[in-house]
């Protein structure tokens, strides 16, 4: 009896971390995160070949459909490593320090002069259309440095698919940085939050500049910040807060762990983590919700003569 043939699945160079619950994540160059246990983790790292025989056959398409695996004959780009050096440990700290100064002027200066609705800032301008230009223009050049600042701290330099890509029709921008899962808890997380440190900075020079000067354009400028890191809480979507809270609590699978948990379950036994993520998922539908009702529709009703 014939035996079944081996196959070769060639492997891009791999980087892997343990997680807290004990299993492992392996990420590759333009891959998903993968979470496996120790044995394949480890036999990911080697960047030659694995054999895969019929007990494997599903691991190969795993590796396959997560973009593991290398089809082409060029040299495959092995994921950043972590900055660990002493010049990134005090660039974090400087990070950190920053976010906490400008969370809380910006805080401040929200509570003394008020946070514009959508109507707000469509009916600050001249002309509704103007002000409604405006709003997309500042979404727009706020969105690069936003997404440099990611590219920076997940030394995401170089990358195959580029950098930054950038969605002018969506006025957003978008950086991968799924390789920073294998990274210790202070990069990657400086690596998601730095896009939000800058969208604090920018809300504080807008709140500055409309307390000093009233001018119509920091008002428009000011509401387009605020819903700009209102968006990022989103938990139920993919954005900065989302990534944020999964490295938090450490698990990249986070969301479809307590999909499955809570269907296999029926709601009864359903571990801690599941009802943890539901409830950040909770807070991300009120995010969102207030998005629409605080800003998008009073804007469109103010475009419209509405209201």
């Amino acid at each position: 009896m014939a035996g079944t043939p081996e196959v070769t699945v060639q492997l891009k160079p791999v980087q892997i971390r343990e997680l807290r619950d004990g299993m492992w994540v392996a990420v590759a160059e333009d891959s998903e995160p993968l979470v496996v246990t120790e044995a394949v983790a480890k036999a990911l790292r080697d960047p030659g070949g694995i054999e895969v025989d019929s007990t494997l056959g599903p691991l190969a398409e795993t590796l396959s459909d997560a973009g593991f695996t290398d089809g082409s004959a060029d040299v495959s780009l092995r994921p950043p490593s972590a900055p660990v050096s002493a010049g990134w440990r005090a660039a974090r700290a400087s990070l950190w320090a920053l976010g906490a100064a400008l969370s809380t002027t910006s805080a401040a200066l929200l509570l003394q002069g008020g946070v514009p609705t959508g109507a707000d800032a469509i009916s600050a301008g001249p002309h509704p259309l103007l002000a409604a230009t405006v709003a997309v223009g500042v979404a727009i050049v706020t969105a690069v440095p936003h997404e440099l600042a990611h590219v920076v701290f997940g030394r995401a330099f170089g990358r195959r698919r580029g950098s930054v890509r950038v969605r002018v029709r969506r006025a957003s921008a978008t950086t991968n940085l799924t390789h920073v899962w294998a990274w210790p808890a202070s990069p990657r997380l400086a690596a998601v939050s730095a896009g939000i440190v800058v969208d604090l900075a920018f809300l504080t020079v807008a709140l500055v500049l409309r307390g000093m000067t009233g001018a119509w354009v920091a008002t428009v400028a000011v509401t387009v910040m605020v819903m700009r890191i209102v968006w990022q809480l989103r938990f139920h979507r993919n954005c900065d807060g989302r990534h944020i809270a999964k490295m938090l609590i450490d698990n990249p699978t986070i969301n479809t762990d307590t999909r499955r948990a809570l269907t296999a379950r029926l709601w009864t036994s359903a571990p801690r983590s599941a009802w943890l993520w539901s409830a950040v998922v909770a807070v991300g539908v009120l995010a969102e919700l207030a998005l629409f009702a605080v800003w998008f529709a009073p804007a469109v009703l103010r475009l419209l003569g509405v209201l």
